[in-house]
């Protein structure tokens, strides 16, 4: 009965695609034989504000950057929240001018952009360097834009403009979150753009259906000229409490030659072991663990490929016993395991770099930058005899890849294995596989299918795999199936919109319809472990928000018994993508 239901609802969404009257596809433009970055742009019809004429001016970078070219000098320009440039003195406006001139104590500094920026003046002029510096910059979360243009040559010299648009980097954030019956309550004080030096300072309260949390957290983007990044997380919480210090000189470019990545850590904290929907038992952990890396490229990132390689060091402490003194254990053969032990070991990773810009296809972003490239990671752990009570490793192996589909959509896999050993005994071996297919109808909608399996085998109980309202199953309760199996089907229907509230919001709608389900490794599978539902959603993406804030309402129905009596769940949350 379910399966009529789920294909009913698909083939309305699909259908729907023909009916809505929206502009034309976007158009695929071809990159270089590198690979590195080929160009989706968006229909013109989409485009208003700088950013369009900036998107039109782009088609002369290769004329400007033809390879006797180098960059004679880099203009650094800001924008502030919000582009006053065809704002009118009405209220509206003061509004604006009023945002602007609170965030002008954090407007991000002309040298922290330019440490952050991955270009130099006498360097080649190449396009493909452009895209990734502006790829960077828009990482970064109190950047709520970035543009990179090559404006005029003189001789061989080629002036280059980056123009940088602040987010709104001041976060005072009192919020109520509900997802799959279960609400989260937070408040919390963050700054991403310290006194407009880039770095993230913040103090936080929240509380779940875990652990009331209280936070601090500090981060340094880019500090001295091989711009090391260095961090400090402290969490007092209910059940424990942690201590995370992080000192990092990451790849920051393509074609970085070498890193160094680091990190010391103390936490205590309760684990749960679910069951069905059942919470059987609660575990305390007291771990301690640190981290040494150093990562190198042999030959850097020549003809769109890189080859990267990592030697670690690290110490990886565990005790648990039962949360509750006295209390029984209900599954014993859960108990996550002790171990206490110094690792060393090897990573290897070959990348084919291909990244796309593309529009309204996670986000309701007009510039997205969509990974379709090859990466493989394999990676070895060994425990050293000489300095740990325990024996063993880990083992780890990664593959990403995405396509192309004739210009009328993108497909990303994703598949990873770990597994680790202790004492001569494998445990938590995980295999997880996802695909995500997006397909456009018109520029202005998307359709959204993903498939996620995993397996586990001998996992530990707080390892086990949940699966509800709160992880991907929208019509159901938060946590309401578990095991070491896990199926989910997602299909969305996407409308984006270019209407926008002003300067602060652009709106959207979703359709969609899941099915999924967790379940323990002696059952076997059956179309009764697999649970339907389905819903609509509203979405409306903060356009001066950092890392690009949407806000998703869901209304889901559950298609079968196990949807519980309120057959109708309302989420409401945050998050990046669409």
């Amino acid at each position: 009965m379910f399966a009529r239901w789920v294909s009913a609802v698909l083939s309305v969404l699909v259908c729907s695609a023909g009916l809505a009257q929206q502009p034309p596809a976007p158009n695929a433009a071809t990159g270089p034989a590198s690979g590195m970055e080929a160009e989706t742009v968006p229909d013109p019809a989409l485009e208003t504000g700088p950013e369009a004429a900036l998107e039109t001016s782009r088609a002369k970078v290769p004329m400007l950057c033809t390879p006797d070219a180098r960059i004679g000098a880099i203009l650094v320009e800001r924008v502030n929240v919000f582009d006053l440039e065809d704002v009118e003195a009405d209220v509206e406006g003061r509004f604006y001018r009023l945002v602007n001139l609170l965030h002008r104590p954090m407007l991000s500094r002309p040298e922290t952009i330019r440490s952050l920026l991955a270009l130099e003046v006498g360097e080649p002029c190449d396009w493909e360097r452009l895209e990734e510096a502006e790829r960077i910059l828009r990482s970064f979360s109190f950047v709520q834009d970035a543009w990179i243009d090559a404006e005029e040559r003189h001789g061989d010299l080629v002036t280059v403009r980056a123009r940088v648009q602040d987010a709104w980097s001041t976060r005072l954030a009192v919020s109520i979150r509900s997802e799959g019956g279960v609400t989260t309550r937070s408040a919390r004080v963050r700054e991403v753009n310290l006194l407009g030096t880039g770095a993230s300072l913040a103090f936080g309260r929240s509380e779940d259906q875990d652990r009331t949390e209280k936070t601090f957290e500090y981060e340094h983007p880019a500090l001295g000229e091989e711009r090391w990044r260095v961090g400090l997380d402290l969490e007092d919480n209910s059940d424990g409490d942690l201590q995370r210090v992080r000192v990092r000189r990451p790849f920051y470019t393509l074609d970085e030659r070498w890193a160094v990545d680091g990190f010391v850590d103390n936490v205590e904290r309760d684990e749960k072991v679910y069951v069905g929907s059942e919470e059987v038992d609660r575990w305390r952990l007291d771990g301690t663990g640190g981290l040494l890396e150093y990562g190198w490229s042999p030959r850097g990132y020549r003809e769109g490929r890189l080859e990267r390689w990592r030697v670690r060091l690290g110490y990886d402490e565990q005790r648990w016993w039962p949360t509750f003194a006295g209390s029984t254990v209900q599954r014993p053969d859960l108990r996550p395991v002790d171990r206490e032990r110094v690792l060393a070991g090897l990573r290897a990773e070959w990348w084919d770099v291909d990244f796309r810009r593309v529009s309204f296809v996670n986000t309701a972003r007009r510039v997205e930058d969509l990974d379709l490239g090859r990466l493989l990671t394999l990676g070895a752990d060994i425990a050293l005899p000489a300095l740990s009570d325990d024996s063993g490793g880990r083992l780890f192996a990664a593959f990403h890849e995405g396509f192309e589909l004739s210009g009328t959509g993108f497909l990303q896999i994703n598949a990873a294995h770990e597994i680790e050993q202790v004492g001569g005994r494998w445990i938590d071996a995980l295999t997880r596989f996802e695909g995500r297919l997006y397909l456009k109808p018109t520029g202005l909608q998307t359709l959204y299918f993903r498939i996620l399996a995993a397996r586990g085998d001998a996992l530990s109980g707080h390892r086990r795999f949940l699966l509800g309202g709160d992880t991907g199953l929208r019509a159901y309760e938060s946590r309401a199936f578990s095991g070491e199996r896990l199926l989910l089907l997602t299909a969305e229907h996407r409308f984006f919109s270019t209407w926008e509230l002003g300067q602060l919001m652009r709106v959207g709608l979703v359709g969609f319809v899941e099915l999924g389900g967790a379940w323990d490794s002696g059952t076997r599978f059956s179309s009764e472990l697999m649970h339907p539902g389905v819903g609509i959603g509203l979405r409306g993406l903060v356009l001066p928000s950092s890392g690009g804030t949407t806000l998703h309402l869901d209304v889901a129905f559950p298609l079968d018994d196990e949807g519980g009596e309120d057959r109708i769940r309302v989420s409401f949350r945050a998050q990046r993508s669409f």
